[in-house]
């Protein structure tokens, strides 16, 4: 008897991407590309009640900071600004803001994209 050396993660990833594999053999082109897009429109969810699909058609908001916040802290960071005072200004343009604990790596990154983008 032979033993294989296979984790249940393994077995569990193997599993989705088979059944991934045979969902995308039995759609066309345009249902993929909508099966892979990162922003499904509330219209495209289930709610829990059955098949009834959620209320309006309104893109779910994006994660993350918009270009222009990101901006401002890596501007503010650049000019020297403590760390609490750039989570203020970030929570005021944008309604919610980082931990203080995290900004310093966050700007780091967004400052990267910036300059890159």
């Amino acid at each position: 008897m032979a033993h294989y050396c296979v984790t249940k993660r393994e077995a569990l990833e193997r599993a989705l991407h088979e059944a991934q594999a045979r969902i995308l053999e039995g759609i066309t082109n345009a249902e993929q590309e909508r099966y892979f897009d990162p922003s499904p429109t509330l219209g495209e969810l289930r709610s829990n009640d059955g098949d009834q699909p959620l209320q309006g058609n309104h893109a779910l908001p994006p994660r993350g900071y918009p270009i222009e916040v990101k901006r401002l802290a890596v501007q503010m960071a650049d000019a020297g600004k403590p760390s609490p005072e750039i989570c203020e200004a970030i929570l005021a343009a944008h309604g919610k803001t980082l931990g203080v604990s995290n900004l310093g790596r966050q700007v780091r990154r967004w400052r990267v994209a910036l300059q890159d983008g």
